[in-house]
């Protein structure tokens, strides 16, 4: 598996991959609690594979960068899920580009698909380009990022608010430890707030931070990436003379950044040493269990990037294939995958799926299913 996540990060200019993999199976119940899918399923005739719009037995994944290893691992996860039974992959990466993805998913509309799934750039921008997907008859759902876009198959999103809401929580745990009380000074370089997932972040952490008021709260944005969070916190610590108790960003690809600050300014210590800074990340990517395992990261919020992937194609290949409704209720059960199982809902775009978040600590960070060890294999 690592070797996969590597040739993808080389190959980020490409827009298509075809790799041959294996996946992790979920399990569907509804309300009355009945197992109804997820048993092992059996190659499809490829009659049955082509049977969709454009006779075409491919799947796309169109999302929004390889420069992540967030995304590479989201990827992957519907490539493997894809091969593994039986049909053709297609990775269409925009590069962080809304007219770019646009006009891949116009290009889906016209060479068909058997299903589009789609991390969009911007959570009402590429609306018009999905629904003519759909118009040509072609399922879309939606992963990770939310897509305000109604006619959805499903939508197969984390619980950002409550991710968070957990790493504020963490944070306030760890500074009453500090001081005997919640306060401290705690500095959030948040995300770009045209992702409804990050700007959800952001809330959930403030909405926990802001009950305190002995705790001095300082935002300041890095738009998720890696240097420009790092120059973010870098300015910060100078306007706040180095006196922070308390770091977080939305995601593990920015808190890089943070840690090359911490790093620079000489305050990259461990737990337990003296200056050490409370550090809680999000996502759990192998970079991010790794700061956990060497004691610089208190703990990790983790969404499981990698298996989102293939429950989108468990249910896509369940219910749309079948021209069945994706479920509005009831429990997606998953054994394989660290957080266990999911539940159904309703939105005003469609059934969705919302997987939720988890901590991961040094008591856990080895668990072979925290998807961060899954790509390391």
């Amino acid at each position: 598996m690592k070797k996969k996540v590597v040739s993808i990060l080389l190959a980020a200019a490409m827009i298509t991959t075809m790799v041959v993999g294996c996946g992790q199976q979920g399990t569907t119940k509804d309300s009355t609690d009945t197992a109804t899918v997820g048993e092992e399923k059996t190659e499809a005739s490829e009659d049955t594979k082509q049977d969709s719009a454009g006779g075409s037995d491919k799947i796309v994944y169109a999302h929004r960068t390889l420069d992540q290893e967030a995304h590479v691992a989201m990827q992957q996860g519907v490539d493997d899920r894809s091969v593994k039974d039986g049909y053709k992959f297609e990775g269409l990466v925009c590069n962080v580009d809304l007219a770019t993805q646009n006009d891949q998913l116009k290009t889906v509309a016209l060479t068909g698909a058997k299903a589009l799934l789609v991390n969009p750039v911007d959570s009402d921008g590429v609306v018009d380009a999905a629904k003519a997907v759909m118009d040509a008859g072609i399922p879309v759902a939606c992963v990770d990022t939310p897509l305000n876009c109604s006619g959805l198959a499903v939508s197969v999103v984390f619980n950002n608010t409550k991710c968070g809401e957990m790493a504020g929580e963490r944070v306030v745990e760890l500074l009453k430890e500090k001081y005997g009380e919640e306060k401290g000074t705690v500095v959030n370089v948040y995300g770009s707030l045209k992702s409804q997932a990050w700007r959800e972040r952001k809330e959930g952490f403030e909405s926990i931070i802001k009950k305190y008021p002995n705790i001095k709260y300082v935002e300041t944005p890095g738009e998720g990436e890696m240097a420009a969070s790092q120059d973010a916190l870098t300015n910060t610590l100078a306007e706040l003379n180095y006196e922070v108790d308390a770091v977080h960003a939305p995601s593990d690809a920015p808190c890089l950044g943070l840690a090359e600050a911490l790093k620079t300014a000489n305050m990259w210590k461990k737990v337990g040493e003296d200056g050490h800074i409370i550090f809680v990340s999000v996502d759990g990517e192998p970079g991010g269990l790794k700061n956990v395992k060497d004691g610089y990261y208190d703990a990790t919020v983790v969404l499981d990037c990698y298996g989102i992937g293939q429950v989108t194609v468990d249910l896509l290949e369940t219910y749309s294939f079948e021209g069945k409704e994706v479920p509005t209720s009831g429990t997606y059960d998953a054994p394989d995958f660290a957080w266990k199982s999911a539940e159904f809902s309703e939105s005003e775009y469609g059934p969705v799926l919302n997987i939720p978040p988890y901590y991961v600590t040094t008591e856990n960070v080895d668990d072979p299913a925290n998807w961060g060890n899954v790509v390391s294999k």
